[in-house]
């Protein structure tokens, strides 16, 4: 097949292969729809969760806000794991356990075993738990069913397993899901109380030390100015303190949170600078930074419902999604197990909202700060060094108090939502036992198998025509040999209405091989067909090629490249096209392996070619005509068998008949043997005026008919051109080509009884013997 084909070329080869293709499509429909009808019905039972994102950072921090299904997609990879299939499979009741371990495949199944074992895959065998993990990857499935819900979905032959597996696989995804969220839980407990007890131990000392001075020195006077400057910076660094305290504690948590990533990336390097190797992330962070200091200063001046607050928690809100989309994504492409990646995914998405949080604080801190250090600025120029010193270790123990109260509150909500056992999932809709099978949805299957078999068929259509090396077409034969095409003759049982007594099957009586012969000369019998126009547009192309010269005929051979290809029927054909043009003509079968022409005209191959080139039978009785064609067409049989046909064929008597032969006929058409088998054909072919080579469409491989050119013109043999045999035109231009367009309408079929060529031949034999007896008796 050519590789630079066009669309017609795509639509030509569809067209040739429809049959493969159709049966193609009603086979595996076929089968699909045979698969449907004895398959077992299957019952589901369906449990719809509630997920809320809960992460870690809104537990100690209120003010960022996530919405709920950006976690939706984690939760349906935890679901779709390995690792959780095996979990669900430990808990599952020992009979439907054991139920799983049994191999009872279905159909689809085996279909899926049979093609794997024709294609020789070697078939593992599996544990019983990794057996049970299998089915339940055919049994559950998992979908976002909008907002945030999840439908979990256990399909089974057995309602109650079905049932069972639905109820126990939402149990343990609760489970999983507040495990995961306890174990945090209690590592942030853990960090907070070892940081009460240092805070607790810093504020007994600033208490401690300001109660030691004031016992010494005494207190002031609450009525001093210097002690209302001190109010009011007391009042602003409180804010101070309580921002510092904050982004202190944000930075122990962002140092545990980057402590246990690196414990991760040890485990996976994959994941480690992950801001490196996926610049987006980074690009997302430092948006989500800067928008949430454009938040906090908008917030001094504008309420959260003015539309410049509005936009901007949208656009905190979209960066947060993206952020969340991003991580994982690259989490999943990363990191094997989903334990880890449910893990390194809510770390670092804590981490981001951690660094934003200490950007935020250090934003206030900053402003707070400026604020206090002019307050102290007029305090320390006003106040006396006693009230001074007074000043400081209040403020000290205020702020440790702060400090302390900011950590017992944090600590408080973390034993709260602890103590609460309570996950980001819920149960919406409890599993139900299914009181109905599921619908089979058989069409939907069909068409689904229609679509594969018409892929298939497709595909394999494109894979016969790939290795298709044979000739199809006029535009192929003349692009790839690069000869001139004489004619195409159309396959003469296509285009006939109704297959001729020759196409039947069976044990044939004499009759019927008379038929059977007669058929195949159709230019006589059936005129008005397109295989006859064919060949007298043949005529037409030779008699403009070979001009008659000083009243001399033309020899002419008919070849081919291989056996069975239409040669001898052409040649006979031929013939008989000229004849009824009132050209004198004689057919001569020059194939002494395998002569045909005999057969076409039911007479003997013996006293033929054979017996005149050997001498040993005078030429006058060994020329046979042919009364329904006027006398106009005469035969010249094979002859005798013989052992060695070359010698015979070599012999000087040849060239001698054959010039005899142009001085008396206008056409000499001779049937030779194929090229590639004898070199028959090139020992005729010098005493020719022309060779024409017959090609068989889709049969004739293409390098058979290069190798026969290459031989023509080797030895110089003069080439007319090419013949194409039984082109099937519906087949290679489609139904609406200009032939068959034209000839359907022009050429009406108008059968006649068919009637030999050789009336009477026996008689006529007779007739022939008397005659020659006769002559030998008067020469006598």
């Amino acid at each position: 097949m050519d590789n630079g084909i066009n669309l017609s070329d795509h639509i030509r080869i569809l067209y040739r292969h429809r049959k493969l293709i159709l049966l193609s499509v009603l086979l595996v429909a076929g089968l699909v729809f045979i698969m449907s009808r004895f398959e077992k019905p299957k019952f589901a039972s369906t449990v719809k969760l509630a997920v809320f994102d809960r992460s870690l950072t809104d537990v100690v921090k209120d003010n960022i806000d996530t919405k709920t299904h950006l976690t939706i997609a984690n939760q349906l990879d935890i679901l779709g794991s390995q690792s959780f299939k095996e979990r669900v499979a430990r808990m599952l009741p020992k009979k439907i356990y054991n139920s799983l371990t049994a191999t009872d495949p279905s159909m689809v199944d085996k279909a899926k075993l049979f093609i794997k074992k024709l294609f020789g895959f070697n078939m593992v065998q599996l544990s019983p738990d990794a057996q049970v993990v299998q089915n339940l990857n055919k049994i559950i499935s998992s979908k976002h069913r909008g907002g945030g819900v999840i439908q979990i979905q256990a399909v089974s032959q057995n309602p109650g397993k079905a049932e069972a597996i639905a109820r126990i696989t939402a149990d343990e995804f609760i489970k999983f899901n507040i495990e995961s969220l306890q174990d945090r839980l209690s590592i942030l407990r853990k960090f907070f109380n070892e940081q009460i007890a240092k805070a607790n131990m810093k504020l007994k000392n600033a208490q401690d030390e300001l109660e030691k001075y004031k016992q010494v020195k005494g207190l002031p006077s609450n009525k001093s100015q210097s002690y209302e400057l001190s109010r009011r910076l007391n009042s602003i660094e409180n804010a101070y303190i309580e921002v510092k305290t904050q982004r202190s504690l944000a930075e122990d948590r962002q140092k545990m949170i980057n402590q246990k990533l690196a414990e991760l990336s040890v485990k996976f390097p994959s994941i480690k600078n992950i801001e490196k190797k996926v610049p987006q992330v980074g690009i997302l962070k430092d948006k989500l930074i800067a928008l949430e200091k454009q938040r906090a200063l908008a917030s001094a001046m504008y309420t959260n419902e003015h539309p410049k607050m509005v936009a901007l928690n949208q656009d905190i809100d979209q960066t947060v999604k993206d952020l969340r989309r991003l991580i994982g994504g690259v989490s999943k492409k990363k990191v094997p197990s989903i334990q880890t990646v449910f893990n390194w995914q809510d770390l670092y998405i804590e981490k981001i909202f951690t660094e934003v949080e200490i950007s935020s604080l250090q934003s206030k801190e900053k402003s707070y700060k400026i604020l206090a250090d002019d307050y102290k600025r007029k305090l320390l120029y006003d106040m006396p060094k006693r009230e001074r010193h007074l000043y400081e270790l209040v403020q000290n123990v205020e702020t440790q108090r702060l400090n302390y109260q900011s950590l017992v509150n944090n600590n408080e909500k973390i034993q709260m939502v602890e103590s609460e056992k309570v996950g980001n999932v819920q149960i919406l809709m409890p599993a139900s036992m299914p009181e109905a099978p599921t619908k089979q949805h058989q069409t939907v299957k069909m068409i689904i198998g229609a679509l594969l078999g018409l892929i298939f068929g497709i595909g394999l259509s494109y894979m016969i025509e790939w290795q298709d090396v044979s000739l199809h077409t006029i535009e192929e034969v003349e692009s790839r040999l690069n000869v001139p095409v004489l004619t195409a003759i159309p396959d003469f049982y296509t285009l006939k209405r109704g297959k001729p007594v020759s196409e039947k099957s069976g044990k044939e009586s004499k009759k019927s091989q008379l038929e059977k012969s007669l058929a195949d000369v159709y230019v006589y019998h059936y005129p008005y067909s397109p295989a006859s126009e064919s060949l007298r547009r043949l005529q037409t192309q030779l008699e403009l090629l070979l001009p008659s010269e000083n009243g001399k005929g033309h020899v002419i051979l008919l070849t081919s490249a291989g056996p069975n290809e239409g040669k001898s029927t052409i040649a006979a054909n031929l013939a008989v096209a000229m004849a009824q043009t009132d050209m004198h003509v004689v057919l001569i079968d020059a194939d002494l392996r395998r002569p045909t022409l005999h057969k076409f005209f039911q007479v003997h191959r013996s006293d033929g070619l054979v017996d005149i080139l050997s001498g040993d039978l005078r030429m006058k009785g060994l020329i046979r005509r042919a009364p329904e064609m006027k006398k106009r067409l005469e035969l010249v049989t094979s002859g005798g068998k013989v052992t060695n046909p070359m010698a015979v064929l070599k012999s000087a008597k040849l060239s001698y008949f054959l010039n005899m032969l142009r001085n008396v006929y206008d056409y000499v058409i001779i049937d030779a043997p194929p090229l590639i088998s004898f070199s028959d054909p090139l020992l005729l072919g010098k005493h020719t005026d022309g060779v024409i080579l017959v090609i068989e469409a889709g049969k004739t491989q293409e390098a058979a008919a290069k190798r026969s050119l290459k031989m023509i013109q080797k030895v110089h043999i003069p080439f007319l051109g090419v013949v194409i045999n039984k082109l099937n035109f519906k087949n290679e231009y489609g139904p609406y080509n200009y032939y068959n367009s034209y000839y359907k309408d022009y050429y009406r079929e108008k059968e006649r009884p068919a009637q030999p060529l050789i009336k009477n031949l026996s008689n006529l034999l007779q007739s022939e013997q008397k005659k020659i007896r006769k002559t030998h008796h008067e020469e006598n």
